[in-house]
This record gives C-alpha cells, structure tokens and sequence, in this order.
C-alpha cells in the first residue's frame, strides 16, 4: 500500500464513524455490557434463576409440550394392530381372521419418517428466517389437519397419507421445540427446560398407553377413532399460548433486530428482578458477532465446517444413542414375552416401564442439577452395560427356573432407570447445547434425521434378535446391547465436552480453540474471551498469540493481562473499504470513491446479486495509531514514530528494501531474539492489515 493511501486511510478512518464495524454501539461497550452479562449468568442460583426467568419457563414449557403430541401419536398405530376393530376395518381375511399385512404395517410405521427427516430439515432453514412462532402455529394448522385425515380415513392409502401429513408437524416440532427451550433460558435453568423435552415425550407415551388400555375392551371403530381424535386436544389451546410466546430473543440478535430481541427479553424476565436486558442483548451481539468472525454462515454445508464439524458430530451422536442402547426393545412388552411372561403379565409390565420412565425423567431434573452432563451419561451408560450383561448371563440359565423371568423383567425396568437418567434425557440437552447460535436449527434437525434413520434401522433389525423363529436370543440379546453401549460410552469418553453452566459464547470459545473433551470443565475462559475474539478477529496466528504477552511484557494468560490487552484495543475499529478484484490495482476511495468500475483494468466493482448489489472484493483497514497502541501500550509512540521525518522512512526502505510481511510467529520470534526490535520505534506489527502482518524498521 503506498504512502498516499495510506495516508487517507488514517484519516477517513477518524472522521468516518459510520463506516466504522460496530454493529450497535461503541465495541468497548459492547465488550463491557457482554463482560457484566456473562458474569451475570454464572452468578445466577437455580432458585434465582426461576425466580427471575418464570415467564421464560413457562413459555418453555409449553412450546415443549408439542413434544407430549409426538410421544403420543407415534406410539399410537403401533397398538392399534391388536385391536380387533382397526383389524376388521383396515385388514384382510386371512384363514378366518382379520390381519393387517406387513408390507402395509412396515409403510405405515416407517414412511412417515420420511416427511419427518424432510419437514426437520426444512424446519432448520425456515426457522432461520422466519422465527420459533409462525412455524410453530403453522405446524400445528397442519396436524389438525391431518389428524382430520386419519380420524375418517376410510382405507389404508388414505390413512397413509394421513400419516404422511402428521409426519410433517413431528418433524418441526422435534427440531424447534429443544431450540426455543435453549435460547429462552438463561445457563442455569438450560439444562432443566432442556431435559423437560424427554419427560413431554414420556408423558406422551404414558397418556397412551392409559387410552389404549382403557379402550382395549371397547367394540366398533371408536375404540380406534377415539385415540385419534384425542390429538385435537393439544391443538387448540397450543395454538392460543404459542400465539402469544415472545419470539426468541437469540433470533432477533441473528436478524439485527436489537430493539425487539430486548422487548423479548423483557417479556421473559420479570422487571422486579433488576435484569439488566440491554447487557443481556450485548452478550448475544458479542456471541453473534464472534461465530461470525469464525466464518461461521449459516447453510447447512456450514455445519461440516470447521469446528462445527466436531459439534455437529457430537448432536448427531448423542441423539444416535437413543435408539441404539436398546432402550427401545428391552423394557417393551415383546421383549418380557420372549423371555417368559404372559401377555396379560408383559402388558403390565411394559406399562410399568413406561411408569418408571415418567418418574425417572422427573428425578434426572434433580441429578442433573448436582451432576454435569458428561459424568451424568457416562455413569448411567456403565449401568446399562452392566445390567445388560446380567440380563445376559440369567438368560443361560435352565428354562424351568420360573424366577428367571421376573428378574430380568425387574432387571429391564433398572436399566430404563439408567437410560432415562443418561442417553434418554440427557440427548436433547446436549445437542441443543453444543450447536453454535447461528447453526442452532440446521444441527438439531440433521441430529433428528440421524435419530430417526438409526431409529428405522433398529426398529426393523431388533425384532430378528429376540424373535423364535429368527436368532431366537431372548434374554441373551442383553449381550449384544451391551456390547453396543460399551462402544457409546468409549466414544463418549473421548469424544463429549462438558457444557453444563457455560454460556454460549464460552462454548464458541472452548471449540474454536479446540479443547479437548475431558479439560472442556476446568477449562477458565473469563475474561480470555475477548482476548481470544481479538486473535481471531485480526488474524494473529497461534505461535504470535502465546507471545503476544513477552512482546507486550506482561505475564501472559493473566488477568491483568486481559484486562490491559483489552484496554488497549478499545479503539480498534476495522474499516471496510472495497477493492478491484484484480489485486493490487486500486482501491475505491477518495477519487475513487464512486467508481462503478476500476479505472485501469475496467473491472467491475459490484456484482448483482437480485436487487442487492455487492462488492466482488473488499479489505479489512484498521488504523495504525491504535494498532500501535495495542501493540506498544503506548498512545505517544504512534504519534512519534507517524511525525517521523520523510527523509527517514525514505533510508528504512532504501537499506532495508520494502516492508516485509510476517505470516508466523516463529519468525517474529527469531527476528526479536536476534535483536530486530530493540527499540520501541522499530516497529512489529502482528496485527492484520490487508491480510498481511507488516514489520518495518526504523533507524
């Protein structure tokens, strides 16, 4: 860049405050709004939290109670197959009794996945743009629709359909219902309103199986139709209370809608708990704000990128291990029937483990609080391996011990308690915390369709391991599961962070920075958070950056440190300026300014983008005084080494040829030990400008 530009950058870069990165206020403030807010965060008790965020609560609350709708409808057909009126309506005659086929119970039970995976998907996408709540309420426009075409579908094609359509609503719901529950909450309560998803599901399933069991009895095809129209229950009063839910705060911030997203918060908080909503929308612009500077878009190719590619691994696989612990097969009445119950004795069992999962998913709000959630899993996962393998070694004992069967049974109800204290709850916690805010919708709706193909997969292979005319295992099947979970709980192991009290931004951090899962819970970011944004933001390299405190002299990864580091920086502020694509030619300021093209090489500057148009190329400037500043610590040396004659500068470049550009901190390293910078004028800049770090030597 040469001496006039450079020049004219120093000096539109102070006049110019509107051209000036700072998205809403001074960034000082922001740093320093966001600081107070996160401290404000880690500060909070359970009892203060709920105390002060009961509205965000409650609104958490019933968005997750879509949830209940999902546990209790895809439940549903499933036991509509004994009935002996869905048979007579629905089946065909086969050697003097009605009999659903199989090729239509495995399109009925299974096609609707597709809608589900496709309608996650896309809920991931539209909600980016749209927002939670008019998806939400479209949503369930749609699912009274269906339910209509299933509660008076006159054949099998017909209620396939109907089924097809419900798949849609399950879809969205399971993708927006954990997101609304993360963004709402504030870090204390994150992991209870979070976890409340699993309960919503169990209870779904509990309200199931009490209808169906009390319509066993019922003739004619209300005992069917019933349970189907039961679903138009939720519906309405969902519609009214989600109607009026706040808009999650989280996507006005994604939007710029700043104004709004403190209103949201307004209305998720109580005034008399002294909240501090502006702190709070600082703390999500300086998260925002940080994901962006990580290059972090927003498509779904974005997800594989980077550090999101190990987040989005970790949703996808605590999701995975839901079905694939074999909770959905050893505490099932099939299960207690193939190892020796009867089937008026493996009902009630299989409801009793549905019993035991509703009060186990109450008593993981407790467990979570006082444990984190790698430790949490990690001990829950132990326990289903080792009852398994009891379960396992009873099954080869001699067929004519009568006592074997009711203690795997009892055994099978422990290892529900395990489940649902660690993959069963701790699943929609985990991967609605570890996606990154901007991402949030795309990971969660991939970890569904991770969730419903491995789902398929067992529900179709499962059957064969238990069943007399196949493998005929029995209780012998609990050593195939358990091997299963020892391998989860390996790759738990050495794969899941722990997440529990960190805020958002301190997660961005720990993955950026690429902590190992087991040092995720003492790791200390504090005020290194801004420190580290600032690496990030102006490109210092990892070497440059753990020297960073020789060069400055001070104690490096201090506290003083930080907060004098950061001190400094307050007035770094970028100012983008376009270029012509064909670099270096010019850039488009002073005379330049309005050129629709470069002058030289007749470059177009813009390219049109629909009615927007963009600059095809641009650079990052931050002035030098203040580079200089953060650099040195001291404000005169930049005035001195700028005043510098022009006579001297000339013989730097003359003796030691043109400014060199430093790209790694091994080489900045080697040139101070060597004695390259021994005075302060001698200047070493490791900050970014063009892309380059400059170093240029004074006499």
């Amino acid at each position: 860049m040469d001496k006039k530009s450079a020049h004219y950058l120093e000096e539109t870069a102070a006049a110019s405050p509107e051209k000036q990165v700072t998205d809403v206020q001074d960034w000082s403030e922001i740093n320093q709004d966001a600081a107070e807010a996160t401290a404000a965060e880690h500060s909070f008790t359970f009892w203060q939290g709920i105390k002060a965020y009961r509205k965000a609560a409650f609104w958490s609350f019933i968005v997750s109670m879509t949830i209940i709708m999902e546990g209790y409808d895809t439940a549903l057909l499933g036991n509509f197959y004994a009935y002996p009126a869905f048979k007579e309506k629905y089946g065909s005659l086969y050697e003097g009794s009605y009999q659903i086929s199989s090729p239509w119970m495995n399109m009925l039970s299974y096609l609707q996945m597709i809608t589900n995976i496709i309608a996650a998907q896309v809920a991931g996408s539209l909600s980016q743009r749209y927002g939670y709540r008019p998806l939400l309420l479209s949503s369930l426009v749609i699912m009274s629709g269906a339910i209509f075409v299933t509660f008076f579908a006159p054949n099998l094609p017909v209620l396939l359909v109907g089924e097809l359509l419900c798949g849609i609503p399950w879809g969205i719901f399971a993708v927006l219902a954990p997101s609304y529950a993360s963004e709402v909450c504030p870090v204390v309560l994150r992991g209870y309103l979070t976890a409340y998803l699993n309960l919503c599901w169990v209870i779904g399933q509990l309200i199931n199986a009490g209808v169906v069991y009390g319509l066993q009895d019922y003739s004619g095809e209300w005992s069917y139709r019933i349970p189907f129209a039961i679903q138009w229950v939720w519906v309405i009063p969902l519609f009214g209370l989600i109607f009026l839910a706040p808009e999650s705060p989280w996507w006005y911030v994604r939007k710029g809608r700043l104004e709004e997203a403190e209103r949201s918060l307004n209305r998720l908080s109580q005034k008399s708990a002294a909240i501090n909503t502006k702190q709070m929308v600082a703390m999500m612009v300086h998260t925002d704000n940080f994901e962006k500077e990580q290059e972090s878009g927003t498509s779904i190719l974005d997800c594989f990128k980077g550090s999101n590619l190990r987040r989005t691994e970790i949703a996808c696989a605590i999701y995975a291990i839901q079905p694939m612990t074999g909770g959905g097969q050893i505490p099932g009445s099939y299960f207690f029937e193939q190892i020796g119950l009867s089937v008026r004795e493996s009902f009630g069992m299989g409801l009793g483990a549905t019993a035991v999962a509703f009060c186990t998913s109450i008593l993981a709000w407790v467990v979570i609080g006082l444990s984190g959630r790698r430790r949490m899993l990690l001990s829950g996962m132990a326990g289903m391996v080792i009852v398994l393998l009891i379960i396992g070694f009873l099954a080869l004992g001699p067929s004519s011990n009568h006592t074997i069967p009711w203690a795997q049974g009892a055994l099978a109800l422990v290892f529900n308690v395990c489940y649902n204290l660690s993959a069963g709850t701790l699943a929609f916690t985990i991967f609605s915390e570890v996606s990154s805010t901007r991402l949030r919708g795309r990971t969660i709706a991939l970890a569904k369709n991770v969730n419903a193909v491995s789902g398929i997969a067992v529900g179709v292979v499962s059957p064969y391991f238990i069943n007399p005319e196949n493998l005929n295992w029995k209780g012998k099947v609990g050593f195939f599961w358990a091997g299963v979970n020892f391998l989860w709980m390996v790759w738990a192991y050495f794969r899941l962070p722990e997440l529990k009290g960190r805020t958002y931004e301190e997660i961005d951090i720990l993955f950026t920075k690429g902590v190992k899962a087991r040092d995720f819970r003492k790791f200390v970011v504090d005020l290194n958070i801004r420190w580290l944004n600032f690496k990030q933001m102006y490109q210092i390299d990892n070497v440059g950056f753990s020297l960073s405190g020789k060069i400055s002299g001070i104690a490096a990864k201090s506290l003083c440190f930080c907060r004098e580091i950061i001190d400094r920086c307050i007035d770094l502020r970028p100012v983008v300026y376009d270029c012509c694509p064909k670099v270096p030619c010019i850039n488009f300021f002073g005379a330049y300014a309005k050129e629709q093209e470069c002058p030289k090489c007749h470059e177009e500057r813009f390219q049109i983008l629909g009615t927007t148009k963009k600059a095809r190329k641009s650079f990052t400037y931050i002035p030098l005084r203040p580079r200089i500043h953060a650099l040195f610590g001291q404000a005169e040396l930049a005035r001195r080494i700028l005043e510098y004659p022009a006579e001297v500068m000339s013989r730097c470049q003359d003796e030691l040829g043109p400014v060199m550009d430093i790209w790694n901190g091994d080489l900045m390293k080697r040139l101070r030990e060597a004695g390259y910078f021994k005075k302060k004028t001698e200047i070493a800049l490791t900050l970014s400008v063009d892309g380059v770090q400059l170093v240029k030597k004074g006499t």
